[in-house]
């Protein structure tokens, strides 16, 4: 079961769509045009209490929760599986799954246990607290098998078989397009990390 929340704007975007980008710059126009209209001598009080009515339903906070269910209602549509991700609300509205595997991400693991992410806290239990790469389960899942290209001039060029990626009775091993899906949305999930200022791994867009 999937619960989204959220207060009368959510609700409404979610029945009847968000407004556009046009439409919001028309109304925040023609709201500027209203407070210029406004004769000072009302006083400062009732410009505010404009001002205020106006940002509780069509601020950047209100937009972004919006667009924050939007996102998720789209996400529940997504078949739990492994796909490829590259955009920040992919991650952000991941299912179970990848999020078990996004979690796996040595960089993710480790801004993880430095709490400087929120690492999916409503729905991800960490199966290996403090494992971050080798010895974790679905690290190794999406590892094995995989030539790994030194990052010195003079390193050593490594493949590993991991026996915790081999097929079991209740598992399957990855085949090498998940791997390939995984590998990229790893690249694309540390480049968020290292370029925004936004948490990919935060279902609520909260900030780094």
């Amino acid at each position: 079961m999937s619960v989204i929340v959220g207060d009368v704007n959510v609700v409404d975007a979610l029945l009847f769509g968000g407004p556009s980008v046009t439409m919001r710059e028309q109304i925040a126009q023609e709201h500027q045009s209203f407070i210029k209209s406004i004769d000072p001598s009302w006083g400062t009080a009732l410009i505010q209490r404009t001002r205020d009515l106006f940002d509780s339903y069509n601020g950047a906070g209100v937009m972004q929760m919006v667009q924050n269910a939007l996102n998720h209602v789209v996400a529940i549509s997504r078949p739990d599986a492994i796909f490829e991700f590259s955009k920040i609300e992919e991650f952000q509205t991941a299912q179970p799954v990848m999020q078990a595997y996004l979690m796996a991400n040595p960089v993710a693991r480790d801004m993880y246990h430095r709490n400087l992410c929120d690492g999916y806290s409503d729905t991800y239990v960490d199966p290996k607290p403090g494992v971050i790469g080798f010895g974790h389960d679905h690290y190794e899942h999406v590892m094995n098998g995989i030539v790994v290209l030194p990052k010195e001039k003079d390193g050593d060029v490594t493949w590993t078989n991991y026996s915790s990626a081999w097929a079991t009775e209740t598992s399957e091993m990855l085949n090498i397009t998940q791997k390939a899906s995984m590998h990229n949305s790893w690249n694309a999930l540390e480049r968020l990390f290292a370029e925004g200022d936004r948490d990919p791994l935060s279902p609520w867009n909260a900030g780094l």
